[in-house]
């Protein structure tokens, strides 16, 4: 009999254990749980996305627990008193198989092929940054990671932002964060609509220069030194030609520390945002 499973957070990380779960016989998802109170009631995979108190009168046996935030959400569940079985699924466990995987990078080599065409064409200076400089420096597949993140100078937000405005062949995504200001954002997914793996994501990143230091907007604790990012080099990716920092080992270690190479087995998140708008521009 199949074991009566809720996964708790429905974003990227949700929906990687969810696709795991369809390739296992013995369990069934019967619901997610969110902390964002926004999504109760919405319905994600023809499952409904349920509040975390209302697991108080849910019938199920067991919660999966994953992503970024493991360590709130174990909080918050254990002050409720319930007594089912936790499952916590690292990165090796939500890897999605290799046959998804192609498919995705298939989608996310053409994203990155037209907007890498487009910021030379404008000469906007760019570099592969966080998830898409480890992806390339590791020599993995492109979009094992959730999104593919390229770095910007803040001070092209405007022309980057007249430049990409409508696209036939994928989604961009305009909008804000807002935590005590607001901020841009730009990002672009592929139009893939399947259940069996996830879209494409390509990240935009915009940075503010203040003497000889980069300070990720919005987020002054993520800083970088300028001499990291002051030259760059071109790395060969297929036939694209994606520009890096000169000096990538050092800019990783900077980010993540010394074992930059080896893959975490869970994710953590140093933006925490209370609220997150986005605007969609429609096609």
């Amino acid at each position: 009999m199949k074991k009566k499973t809720v996964i708790f957070g429905a974003g990227y990380h949700g929906r990687a254990a969810f696709r795991k779960v369809l390739t296992l016989k013995n369990l069934e998802i019967i619901n997610w749980v969110d902390s964002n109170i926004k999504l109760k009631s919405n319905y994600l995979f023809e499952k409904k996305i349920l509040d975390l108190g209302s697991l108080k009168t849910l019938d199920f046996d067991q919660i999966i627990f994953c992503g970024r935030h493991i360590e709130d959400q174990l909080k918050a569940y254990k002050k409720l008193g319930l007594s089912k079985k936790i499952l916590i699924w690292d990165s090796i466990k939500l890897k999605p198989k290799t046959e998804q995987i192609k498919k995705r990078d298939v989608e996310l080599y053409k994203i990155l092929k037209d907007v890498i065409k487009k910021l030379n064409k404008n000469n906007i200076p760019y570099w592969a940054d966080t998830s898409g400089l480890l992806t390339l420096i590791r020599k993995d597949k492109i979009s094992i990671l959730s999104d593919f993140d390229l770095g910007f100078d803040y001070r092209y937000i405007k022309k980057i932002f007249n430049i990409f405005k409508y696209e036939k062949n994928y989604e961009i995504y305009r909008g804000y964060f807002q935590r005590k200001k607001k901020f841009p954002k730009i990002a672009f997914l592929s139009k893939n609509k399947s259940i069996l793996f996830e879209p494409a994501v390509l990240d935009f990143i915009f940075y503010t220069k203040e003497k000889r230091t980069f300070y990720k907007f919005g987020n002054k604790r993520i800083k970088i030194p300028f001499k990291l990012v002051q030259q760059k080099e071109i790395f060969q990716y297929k036939d694209l030609n994606i520009a890096v920092p000169a000096r990538s080992k050092e800019y990783l270690v900077h980010l993540y520390g010394k074992q930059f190479r080896k893959r975490a087995r869970f994710y953590n998140n140093p933006l925490n945002y209370k609220n997150y708008k986005i605007k969609k521009i429609v096609n």
